[in-house]
């Protein structure tokens, strides 16, 4: 059976049953089509995971699929700018020679990757261009999460994991939540704290059998509404409100000792350095009341089964790391997790997960080994190196030749001049997306991809993901326009060219085992359907049988039984080691001035997109035609704003334009913008109302967070003005 076929057969349905790909809910879709155009998406009732819930990023997917800017062709950039289209096979000859010039020359180093949102929910697409890399020799991959939550892999490598896991919403008497709005991200949360898919529906069902819910954010969100208590903090000051929850539960001796004594290690040294972070002390500098800090300390120590749990707002503010160590450590301190007897309800059904025994896996630091970057003594996190860096590794070290697939990188990161400058220094850029994005129109090649319903999908990228043991399968629903290709077709392409095996081994970012190799032929080209088939038989269930349900399988079976520690092994898990230590004491050392910037810019999440994308969708310019800067009332009284006046926001880096909007729910002190919005074009403010890009306001020099360098993207100090008609920026 080809692909061909399939399309031909699903074409004669007018509904259709597969699943969402904007982010890792994987929500249930019922997708209408007449010909091979999308007429109408819908939430799927009968989805046995999701219950036809939906948010508006999904119903919006039709557009996305619909909507004009489709780049249709390869297209092939001279070196006065312009591009003329190219046979996208005549395009792959050319890369895979260049590219192999350049390794000859200069060795695989010389190489690297990136990838962004639009293809880390595209299962063969996320599976060739890992196989393709590690076949080039190159161990250069990036992405975007290294500008996104890569704390929680430093954490892990310098705490250690404990295996079994936190309790979830379904089980716990209380969950702290740290920088994380669900109800509008969908995604905020670490994988498994409770489903992304009706994120308020789940906690309003845990406080009604009588779990109770702490939120640290400068924002009264959507979430910190249903909270308790809400520690309604400054941006940027994460590291000490934590730091003081910590030192009222180890003054007072709340913590877990038992567990302490058997799996934690530098307690003592821990309780040294929060000592100087009294509730008072902490309290001021997070602007938060003093005893609301001890009451939710006090609650959180006592409550019977409980966890916590952080987001992108402290992973994206100042001192990430730090930060997401001490939520860390204060799960840890408090024994917060599963224990023998317990019990794990998602097994896995494409990997399936084996035995789970109560004992702490090290910690590993591997920035510290090799390989390592051209231009900083750090090596990997998670198998990737930080994307911050990519500028820096262009213009100083020895990246000569970079793939892009399914991200907008010149738009991803700060200090946007000098991304733009870098990129446009290589050798060769080739960008491989389904629009003629910043970053693919700057490309030596830009190369069209299909889009999520013009392929087949299966939800292999989130098995861990789900709160029961779930898998689904879809087939292409309309036609990829001629020429277009699958992100996987791209690799296989190049690595035929270039004399290369192509190996897919499933990556599992929700933990449990990993699939063995799917060994690709290199030459005879093979099929999308095969490649997936072949995927599909490594896990629970057959191809055939998910085609049969695809509306997805909820298998019956039987829950994980977490089994008592085997031994003492002597891994523990290191709760201050001499960094964090040393990093925790300058925090309380700091000389606080806000004298000359009072505010703090932090970033938010739209209801309405993800990250860049969906952001010029017609939805979301009908709802925002301006990047709204949200702002307290009492603040914008005080600098005389009226609503929708541009108001200048000026860091120690530099200013942008964003559009006064009033919010009641955002603290005083403080203004709140989505990022990856507005123009990345340095001085591009023909019209202020459409903002700017908040990444204008960060130094890719300076506002780097230690050993995995993310940029710091909230909790900026700004200064804030209404913008006069003959101001300068």
């Amino acid at each position: 059976m080809n692909d061909t076929n399939i399309i031909e057969d699903t074409l004669l349905l007018q509904t259709n049953r597969t699943f969402c790909r904007n982010c890792g809910s994987s929500c249930g879709l019922l997708i209408e089509t007449e010909g091979n155009r999308i007429t109408t998406v819908s939430p799927d009732r009968h989805h046995p995971m999701t219950q036809g819930y939906m948010c508006v990023k999904g119903l919006m997917s039709g557009d996305l699929q619909n909507g004009d800017g489709r780049l249709l062709e390869a297209r092939k950039r001279a070196a006065d700018g312009s591009s003329r289209v190219i046979d996208v096979k005549i395009a792959l000859d050319e890369i895979a020679e260049r590219l192999t010039s350049i390794v000859d020359e200069h060795g695989p180093r010389a190489l690297a990757l990136y990838f962004g949102t639009g293809v880390k929910f595209n299962t063969l697409g996320s599976m060739a261009l890992r196989a393709w890399l590690s076949a080039t020799g190159s161990p250069y991959l990036y992405s975007s999460s290294t500008i996104d939550q890569s704390a929680k892999w430093v954490t892990m490598g310098r705490m250690g994991v404990f295996e079994p896991g936190k309790h979830v919403i379904h089980e716990t008497d209380l969950m702290l939540i740290v920088g994380s709005n669900p109800p509008i991200s969908h995604q905020g949360l670490p994988v498994g704290a409770f489903p992304s898919f009706r994120p308020q529906t789940w906690i309003r069902q845990a406080k009604a059998r009588g779990a109770r819910l702490i939120v640290v954010d400068p924002r009264c969100t959507e979430l910190a509404r249903d909270a308790d208590i809400h520690l309604q903090a400054l941006p940027g000051e994460d590291v000490s409100l934590l730091a003081g929850l910590i030192n009222v539960i180890l003054t007072n001796g709340w913590e877990d000792r038992a567990f302490c004594d058997r799996f934690v290690t530098s307690l003592d040294r821990l309780r040294e350095t929060v000592r100087p972070f009294t509730p008072e002390y902490a309290a001021k500098r997070a602007g938060v009341d003093a005893q609301a800090l001890r009451e939710a300390a006090e609650i959180f120590a006592k409550s019977k089964r409980r966890s916590a749990w952080s987001g992108t707002g402290p992973n994206m503010s100042t001192r990430s790391n730090l930060s997401e160590h001490l939520i860390e450590a204060l799960n840890a301190v408090c024994g917060v997790y599963r224990r023998a007897g317990d019990k794990i309800r998602n097994i896995g059904s494409f990997s399936p997960r084996g035995d789970v025994f109560e004992r702490v896996r090290p910690p590993n630091r591997t920035w510290e080994n090799e390989p390592k970057l051209w231009t900083q003594d750090t090596g990997m996190l998670g198998g990737e190196f930080p994307s911050s860096r990519i500028p820096d590794e262009i213009l100083e070290g020895g990246l000569r030749a970079l793939i892009v697939v399914g991200g907008n990188l010149a738009t991803a990161l700060g200090q946007t001049e000098k991304t733009l400058s870098a990129l446009k220094s290589l050798d060769l850029l080739v960008t491989l997306d389904p629009r003629l994005t910043e970053t693919a129109a700057l490309s030596d090649y830009a190369l069209p991809t299909k889009l999520p319903y013009e392929r087949y999908d299966g939800t292999q990228l989130f098995d861990g993901f789900f709160m029961e043991t779930f898998a689904q399968v879809s087939k292409p629903i309309v036609e990829a326009p001629p020429g277009v290709l699958d992100d996987w077709e791209v690799f296989w392409g190049l690595s035929r060219r270039m004399g290369l095996p192509l190996s897919l081994a499933e990556y599992k970012w929700g933990g449990g085992g990993a699939a063995s190799d799917v060994i690709v032929d290199m030459e005879t080209k093979p099929t999308s359907y095969a490649l997936i088939r072949e995927v599909c038989s490594r896990g629970r269930l057959t191809l055939d049988e998910l085609f049969d349900h695809p509306e997805g399988v909820l298998s019956k079976v039987d829950p994980i039984i977490i089994k008592p520690s085997p031994g003492d092994d002597g891994a523990r898990l290191d709760v201050c080691p001499p960094d964090v230590a040393e990093q925790l004491g300058a925090v309380r050392n700091e000389i606080i001035d806000r004298s000359v910037f009072p505010f703090r810019l932090s970033v938010r999440r739209m209801r309405e997109t993800m990250n860049s994308a969906f952001r010029d969708a017609d939805a979301t310019r009908r709802r925002w035609p301006y990047n709204p800067a949200f702002m307290n009332p009492a603040d914008m009284e005080v600098l005389g704003l009226q609503e929708a006046d541009p108001v200048e926001i000026t860091s120690d880096t530099g200013t942008i334009i964003g559009c006064a909007t009033r919010d009641p729910t955002v603290r005083q002190g403080v203004v709140s913008m989505p990022h990856q919005w507005g123009s990345q074009q340095p001085g591009d403010v023909t019209n202020p109302l459409l903002g700017d890009f908040t990444g204008r306001l960060v130094s890719l020099d300076r506002d780097l967070a230690d050993i995995n360098y993310m940029p710091r993207q909230s909790g900026i100090p700004v200064r804030l003005r209404r913008r006069t008609q003959d101001a300068e920026v």
